[in-house]
């Protein structure tokens, strides 16, 4: 067991999750007066944190990874179905170091690579990935062994929207799904926030293909893959949990009037209750991601945050999860804002230790 491990089992509340539950939840309650102090700060300038900027051209943006990456890391970007991809691994690892190559099977194909994180970040889903999710992709194929890092370039509101996002994003899926079984790699899909909104509901859109018509014929089904990873997710773009009036106040970085607008605009013709804008609402018939998820044996961990007002809904999902039987790891952290573990590059001490649970889940995902 890592010191992380045991620095986990020593502030599990009695709270967690019983041994016949599915899901193993960590609670901590601490908030230092470092990120107290942050918060603070932080809260009155949020509005500039989400304006939005100069829309993003239509199609997958072509992006340029952080820089620090390259200090621990060797960048490879690639061009699969449309969608640009950023693979990330660590420098002991035999690999090209090419920066650009439009050619799909340049990927990273060393021996020692035996897991892939596919990742989307998060961005109110209109801004590319921050410094912090660059940052927090090279952390872990660095500290997770054995571990390379995809990071998704996806299409951007406003001059994208879901009903032209997904049917780019899902070819793409399916063709770096087979190259990952190919290479024999663990995968997992990961995100945060509205990345993580995606992955959710890129992952359910994927697991109907192929599932029994009427009359038991369908389509080729898509191969699952073996868990996703989500921080601090959007699951419901209606904002209307009565608990997200109560955390508002609270909240040092989001907004509920703010974040719908986000939300709404991304759906585009599709409505917000549409599952692939809100994947996790109760009440579904047949065919529910959560359900999915289940008959594919696909594991679900997450992260959520007392002081997020995302969090009352990220907390049914995890609850729906543990109700259909979906296996996995869950930290909630009371008095913690949105995607806190994103913030350890600023030193905050629970960030780098919601960092450090999250690399310890990965590490033992194979």
């Amino acid at each position: 067991m890592s010191e992380h491990q045991a620095e986990d089992r020593k502030q599990t509340s009695a709270g967690s999750a019983s041994s016949t539950s599915s899901i193993t939840l960590t609670r901590r309650h601490n908030r230092s007066t470092r990120t107290f102090i942050i918060h603070t700060l932080v809260r009155p300038f949020r509005y500039f944190i989400l304006k939005p900027g100069k829309p993003w051209p239509a199609d997958s943006p072509q992006l340029t990874p952080h820089k620090s990456c390259s200090k621990t890391c060797s960048v490879n970007e690639r061009l699969v179905a449309s969608i640009y991809i950023y693979d990330i691994e660590p420098r002991k690892s035999k690999t090209t170091t090419s920066k650009r190559s439009t050619n799909a099977a340049a990927a990273h194909t060393s021996s020692g690579i035996k897991r892939r994180i596919y990742y989307i970040a998060g961005g109110s889903w209109k801004k590319p990935p921050s410094i912090e999710h660059w940052q927090l992709a090279a952390k872990m194929a660095s500290a997770v062994p054995h571990t390379a890092v995809s990071v998704i370039s996806v299409p951007l509101a406003p001059r994208e929207t879901a009903p032209t996002a997904f049917p780019k994003l899902l070819a793409m899926y399916e063709q770096v799904m087979i190259e990952s079984k190919e290479r024999g790699e663990y995968v997992i899909w990961a995100g945060d926030s509205s990345g993580a909104n995606i992955v959710l509901g890129l992952i359910g859109e994927a697991l109907r293909v192929g599932r029994p018509g009427p009359n038991g014929t369908g389509p080729r089904p898509l191969l699952a893959p073996s868990a996703l990873f989500l921080i601090c997710p959007s699951v419901d773009a209606n904002r209307d949990n009565p608990d997200i009036a109560k955390l508002e106040r609270l909240d040092p970085v989001l907004k509920a009037d703010d974040s719908k607008k986000f939300a709404v605009a991304w759906s585009g013709d599709w409505s917000v209750n549409d599952e692939r804008i809100s994947p996790a609402l109760e009440g579904r018939p047949g065919d529910h991601v959560v359900q999915l998820l289940h008959e594919r044996g696909v594991k679900v961990h997450g992260v959520t945050a007392g002081y997020d007002i995302l969090s009352p809904d990220g907390i049914k999902l995890r609850d729906r999860l543990e109700k259909e039987g979906v296996q996995g790891k869950w930290l909630h952290w009371d008095k913690q804002m949105h995607c806190f573990p994103l913030a350890w590059i600023y030193g905050l001490p629970e960030s780098k230790k919601g960092l450090f649970w999250i690399l310890d889940v990965l590490s033992e995902e194979e």
